[in-house]
């Protein structure tokens, strides 16, 4: 079963459910989880194998200013060392790291669904609207609840 992070987190990425969202169920969990969440988005990234070309790419369409420092860590190093990076920044920019790595999740995911996953796929995180288990379930309640 899937948690309510990697649910929350690939509906963004499937686009189930906006950045904006995303980035509200980020700011209401508890802060003492914001750099666990980062860890996870981290390797979400890392499990979607993107190409450095595909992270440039994706960095121009993060909805965050140029000079952001996740965005600076990525246009300057190596993605996965930018990623470790950007997980270790001061609390002040876990918001942008947040973004910053969900936006490119997003299109390294589309990318695998399109190339690796075409035609169908067991990933359950790539099945999100299959008929669901009854915990699945009430897990989705307490997700739409949230967002309204």
């Amino acid at each position: 079963m899937l948690s309510e992070r990697e649910i929350i987190i690939n509906k963004v990425a499937q686009e189930k459910l906006t950045l904006d969202d995303g980035l509200q169920w980020f700011k209401k969990s508890d802060p003492k989880e914001h750099r666990s969440i980062l860890a996870w988005l981290r390797i979400y990234l890392e499990q979607s194998h993107p190409d450095q070309k595909l992270i440039e790419e994706s960095l121009g369409k993060v909805p965050l200013k140029p000079t952001m420092t996740p965005i600076v860590l990525f246009r300057t190093h190596p993605y996965k060392a930018a990623a470790m990076t950007a997980c270790d920044l001061p609390d002040n920019e876990l918001e942008k790291t947040f973004i910053t790595l969900l936006t490119l999740f997003k299109y390294a995911d589309t990318r695998r669904r399109e190339v690796f996953c075409k035609g169908g796929c067991i990933h359950e995180w790539h099945n999100l609207d299959k008929k669901a288990n009854i915990s699945e379930n009430r897990l989705l309640t307490r997700i739409k609840k949230f967002f309204g």
